[in-house]
């Protein structure tokens, strides 16, 4: 099996160059190509121009492509004994044997996995300091996250040691599991038919990270495409009006807004009071704190909505976790479009001793704030100046501790604003 799903390895990647770029090349190109990826000691590529020039010239290229192909399967073979030798030699401390035998593995899909025993053993034998590993695994996991290997990038960044490299580690985490997040519950969106909310949801991913895992590009044309579907089927199925009757008036509520009257407003306080105290009880701490912001956007000042959220609050200062799921909360809040809650959230995980993330915090706090001031009446320049000036602040905490936005996935005014903050610093 092992040496099945090597040769699967190498083979693959010859098919695919062999379906782009490569047909247009001469054979003598594909010759000359191949000699200069074996003296520089790239088996890899060798065994891919050959068995390209193969489907050309099979004749002359046929047996050169075969023994390319062996000689890479030989060397990945080689590569991965060489990576349980070095593996072994590190855990018994034996440091000159493992950066030896781990330095020889340049193919494969074993390379990788040695560089990263190498650095280790470098920072065990005191060649690398803290700082120097911390960047080098820092690298490897940017470019893990490039390129969508999400689950490479995870066991890199987690490996970041030193105060200085900690907190871009941090925000790519935080990125890998809201897009994580943000996958699953389109996924469960689609399959539930809701394909509009399910293509909002692979937007938001692919905002994150067009080439991730699973990717989220496709199956945001597929949602937009079902969803385009859907509509032309309801349309269809719409009976046409009767012109003599007037329409029925739209019902507020059901359109998402708050009610109009006292008894309507009565009757869903209620409700979401009923729903954040069941929520509580089972353990559910960002879902209450949700249901209690909503029933305190209804009426501002109602008790039973006060005193849960302080309780809320209160229990989430004690759980770290509860804390990190309020600022994961927030950030979806945030870009959904619902301001006033992604403010709550994200200021629970700030005021109740919230660390890890705390730039990443005071950025989304500030980008909430002056998304408020951007969709605020114009009139009201009293209450613009005053959210402007409060996200100042917060962009100015989160430069301070040197957190770096994602650019493309929020709006270039933000980013503006930000940018600005540091230049008054």
């Amino acid at each position: 099996m092992r040496i099945a799903a090597y040769m699967l390895w190498f083979v693959l990647p010859a098919s695919m160059l062999a379906q782009s770029s490569q047909p247009s090349k001469t054979l003598d190109q594909l010759r000359d190509l191949a000699g200069q990826a074996k003296s520089s000691g790239d088996l890899q590529g060798e065994a891919n121009y050959l068995c390209t020039a193969a489907e050309q010239d099979a004749k002359k290229y046929d047996k050169k492509c075969e023994k390319a192909k062996a000689d890479l399967s030989r060397a990945v073979e080689q590569a991965h004994a060489n990576l349980n030798m070095g593996r072994s030699e590190l855990q018994h401390k034996d440091y000159q044997g493992a950066l030896r035998d781990l330095g020889k593995i340049t193919v494969g899909p074993d390379h990788e996995a040695a560089q990263g025993l190498i650095q280790q053993a470098r920072l065990e034998s005191g060649q690398m300091s803290p700082e120097q590993f911390s960047a080098a695994v820092l690298q490897q996991g940017k470019e893990a996250y490039a390129r969508g290997d999400f689950d490479k990038a995870e066991l890199l960044l987690t490996q970041v040691r030193t105060p200085d490299t900690q907190h871009t580690a941090s925000q790519l985490l935080t990125n890998i599991n809201i897009y994580r997040d943000s996958m699953k519950q389109a996924a469960a969106m689609a399959g539930s038919d809701d394909y509009k909310g399910a293509a909002q949801k692979y937007q938001f991913a692919a905002m994150i990270q067009p080439n991730g895992p699973g990717d989220p590009k496709k199956h945001l044309q597929d949602a937009q495409d079902a969803a385009a579907k859907q509509d032309q089927e309801n349309a269809r199925n719409t009976p046409a009006p009767v012109l003599a009757t007037a329409p029925a008036p739209v019902s507020v509520q059901a359109a998402g807004q708050l009610p109009k009257t006292k008894a309507a407003s009565a009757v869903k306080i209620k409700a979401l009071l009923a729903d954040a105290h069941r929520r509580e009880d089972g353990g559910d701490l960002q879902g209450a704190m949700q249901a209690y912001n909503a029933a305190l956007q209804i009426d501002g000042r109602q008790s039973d909505a006060l005193a849960g959220k302080k309780r809320v609050m209160a229990a989430m200062a004690t759980d770290p976790a509860a804390l990190e799921e309020s600022l994961t909360q927030g950030i979806k809040e945030f870009y959904a479009s619902q301001f006033a809650q992604a403010n709550d959230a994200i200021n629970v995980y700030l005021q109740d001793g919230g660390q890890q993330f705390k730039g990443a915090a005071h950025f989304f706090l500030g980008a909430s704030l002056l998304s408020q001031a951007i969709l605020s009446d114009p009139k009201n320049q009293d209450a613009i100046n005053s959210l402007e000036q409060r996200a100042s602040q917060e962009f100015s905490l989160g430069r301070q501790l040197r957190y770096a936005p994602p650019v493309a996935a929020v709006s270039s005014k933000i980013i503006t604003q930000w940018m600005r903050t540091g230049n008054r610093q």
